[in-house]
């Protein structure tokens, strides 16, 4: 959804410079519009290749200057046409994922400027194409993996190639240990009840509170900004 003065903002901006390819906006989250879903994004070198700045965090409505980013997300974007008849368009070998990435590399590659407007904004749900309540869903798994490297290939100098190399590996296998010891410590917080019962029977005693339970019970989505927070952004978790 676009918010009021998207197109006002984006225009202003790239009409103050000619070298600007492209204008992106600042992505706020549809769900809950006190934090952004992304601003824009650094291209890190793994371990999922890039970072989306701003992710989850809450949106202080700072309305900083524009600035020069690595690329900016596309879904509320401005583009100049000369610049799309010199670059080209997306690249189609990526399907989706990365392909705002590789193509924001393409447009300073050939001179030209990538822009961060925060002042201009949209709200993003996201992760609509992974609904799980579809028969089908889009693997981003697969194309995030498959990307990078497409993305290197294209892009990247032997020792950016190695360290995306190294660091896909060390965020594997983070999210394996992270998925390994969460479902652990479910398996062992789903037998606090029976040991409660156990230790109620021993003492002959009952516990009014667990006597029933709300079952699906559903909670609101809430994002933290801490370090463990980060770190698991990071692994891709």
């Amino acid at each position: 959804e676009v918010l009021p003065g998207l197109l006002h903002e984006l225009v202003t901006v790239m009409e103050a410079d000619p070298r600007i390819a492209i204008a992106g906006a600042k992505n706020v989250l549809l769900e809950n519009p006190a934090y952004m879903w992304g601003q824009y994004g650094e291209v890190t070198w793994g371990p999922m290749l890039v970072r989306t700045i701003g992710r989850f965090a809450p949106d202080e409505h700072r309305n900083d200057p524009p600035r020069d980013v690595d690329w900016v997300i596309a879904n509320g974007c401005l583009v100049r046409c000369e610049a799309l008849r010199r670059v080209g368009v997306f690249d189609e070998d990526f399907w989706q994922c990365n392909e705002d990435v590789d193509w924001s590399y393409r447009a300073r590659a050939a001179g030209y400027r990538i822009v961060y407007v925060d002042r201009a904004a949209i709200l993003h749900k996201g992760g609509s194409s992974a609904d799980l309540s579809h028969k089908k869903i889009f693997s981003y798994g697969y194309f995030i993996g498959r990307n990078a490297f497409m993305f290197a290939r294209k892009h990247g100098n032997p020792f950016q190639r190695a360290k995306l190399f190294v660091m896909v590996w060390i965020g594997i296998l983070g999210r394996i240990t992270f998925f390994s010891l969460d479902t652990t410590k479910h398996a062992i917080l789903g037998q606090r009840a029976f040991v409660r019962g156990m230790r109620d029977g021993l003492r002959g005693t009952l516990s009014p509170e667990l006597i029933t339970i709300t079952w699906g019970e559903t909670k609101p989505r809430v994002f933290r900004q801490n370090w463990w927070g980060r770190v698991k952004r990071w692994l891709g978790v």
